[in-house]
């Protein structure tokens, strides 16, 4: 179930790879062919082309402003935990 939040948002923009846009399939819509994966960087958010191994955009974001940043869902990976567990070291 989204939250309440997101009844009020709409996207106005969607980012995609321009790779991707030129050779996808034309049975396919931009959305079934990339595959970007996004993280949080210490200067903001970097969207990447896992297809074409190439930065798609990186939006700047001061996250000195923010106590604490968390997904909707948060994964099970635990990727964030080491990294984090790394960095205290």
């Amino acid at each position: 179930m989204k939250p309440k939040i997101f009844d009020k948002l709409e996207v106005e923009l969607y980012l995609h790879c321009r790779k991707c846009y030129k050779v996808k399939p034309k049975n396919q819509s931009i959305s079934e062919y990339a595959r970007v994966s996004v993280g949080r960087t210490s200067k903001g958010l970097l969207i990447w082309c896992e297809r074409h191994e190439e930065p798609v955009a990186h939006l700047a974001y001061d996250w000195s402003s923010v106590d604490e940043v968390r997904g909707v869902d948060q994964c099970e990976c635990k990727s964030c935990e080491r990294k984090e567990m790394r960095n205290d070291q």
